[in-house]
């Protein structure tokens, strides 16, 4: 009764990552949150925009656009610098926090605000999530083509593994196998 304001979940959260960090170093609790992002990650899809991005010198700054994605069909380039998500500045903002606003309900809207360091503009993007595949098997050119190189040689790279790479994997040998492929650069 002496203490009014406690949030119970979070008590209850705490109690369970103490009594697990005496188990082992190896044991660990997973939030419900940190459960479902990590479902999302090895069903490798999810409702957002289809953009990669990153802290880059403290500004949220985007890698690539996927293509074919929202974010790719916007006109997202890579370097462009996300401002503000929503209305809110993402100047103190977390990368996490940022994903999860730019991620949601396929068909609802996120709105974006740009800055495009090579012309120096600022501009508001409007932007439908959509299910966003990721493709953890690419080609040297970073699609899922697998052409052979010189000599008849494939290149696959895997990015991260998840529900389908092996299924993926195992399509992209069986084009570049179809192609004549020698030997291969698995990276």
């Amino acid at each position: 009764n002496y203490v009014k304001d406690i949030d119970r979940r979070r008590l209850v959260e705490a109690a369970i990552r103490g009594m697990l960090k005496e188990l082992d170093q190896y044991s660990n609790y997973i939030s419900p949150e940190q459960l479902s992002r990590f479902n999302q990650n090895v069903s490798q899809q999810f409702g957002g925009i289809g953009i990669q991005v990153s802290q880059r010198g403290g500004v949220l700054t985007v890698i690539a656009p996927m293509d074919g994605t929202p974010g790719a069909k916007a006109g997202l380039l890579a370097q462009d610098q996300i401002v503000r998500i929503s209305g809110k500045s993402t100047e103190k903002m977390t990368l996490n926090d940022a994903v999860k606003l730019m991620r949601g309900r396929p068909d609802t809207s996120v709105k974006v605000t740009i800055r495009r360091p090579s012309t120096g503009k600022v501009f508001d993007l409007s932007i439908k999530r959509a299910v966003i595949r990721v493709t953890t098997v690419r080609d040297y050119d970073g699609k899922s083509k697998f052409p052979l190189m010189a000599g008849k040689t494939g290149y696959v790279r895997v990015s991260s593994f998840g529900d389908k790479t092996s299924g993926e994997l195992e399509a992209a040998l069986k084009t570049m196998e179809g192609a004549g492929m020698k030997s291969l650069i698995l990276d």
